[in-house]
């Protein structure tokens, strides 16, 4: 079923007619039981059109992206991040990787595109499912996937509209439970970074860590990990 744009411009720039994807703001809401569907994708609507500020949107049309493309780059943060701190961060990753042409190489639209046929939405991805045939496979397609792949909230949103500036195109989970990332500006450091949480090497790459001592966005001089921050303040 299409679902018209109606009163919400904010819809106009859908790539699916059909879908809501992206749009259906994350957040508390009080819902009757005998409410119609309809009246509970209203308010979700309208929760996005109030949160998502005038602001924002201008935001997005400086950095030349439109706001559908916003949620699909939000969306790939909110997969990934796992911590709030480094929404910014990955948001920076994958817009140079964007502005750069290079692949987004990012799993969460592979488990995106393999959820259903699983019977899972995100299942655990093997070496194999990185060739799986879809154009929301960002490993074998360029640029971002056709549509977003959740319902991003707030911060991601900030995040890509206001990305820390690093010198980072890579990172890797850790798992050590913490939802953390190693980062890396070359593939030789993020090759290292991987052989360090498989246990192959002693040491991350220098630097990896954004919120250690030695990290390259460390500008207190006092050997005082600093917090990222975006680069102003998002509004809203």
């Amino acid at each position: 079923k299409k679902y018209s744009s109606g009163r919400f411009d904010f819809l106009t720039d859908r790539p699916d007619a059909k879908s809501l994807e992206g749009y259906l703001f994350p957040d508390t809401y009080e819902i009757y039981a005998d409410e119609a569907p309809e009246d509970i994708i209203q308010k979700m609507l309208e929760n996005f059109d109030a949160k998502v500020t005038p602001d924002m949107r201008k935001r997005a049309e400086e950095m030349g992206l439109t706001l559908n493309e916003v949620l699909r780059f939000a969306s790939l943060v909110e997969r990934e991040a796992a911590v709030s701190e480094e929404r910014p961060i990955i948001a920076d990753v994958y817009l140079k990787r964007f502005n750069e042409g290079w692949t987004l190489d990012a799993d969460p639209t592979v488990q995106y595109a393999i959820g259903k046929r699983k019977g899972e939405w995100w299942p655990k991805l093997s070496g194999d499912d990185l060739y799986f045939d879809s154009p929301y496979n960002t490993y074998k397609h360029t640029g971002l996937p056709p549509g977003p792949i959740c319902n991003p909230g707030l911060a991601s949103i900030k995040a890509v509209l206001f990305p820390a500036s690093t010198p980072y195109y890579y990172f890797v989970a850790l798992k050590d439970g913490s939802g953390r990332h190693l980062f890396a500006a070359t593939e030789d450091e993020q090759n290292q970074n991987i052989n360090y949480i498989n246990g192959v090497a002693d040491a991350p790459a220098p630097g990896s860590d954004p919120f250690g001592p030695d990290s390259p966005l460390n500008t207190s001089g006092d050997g005082e990990a600093v917090p990222i921050q975006p680069v102003q303040d998002g509004g809203g």
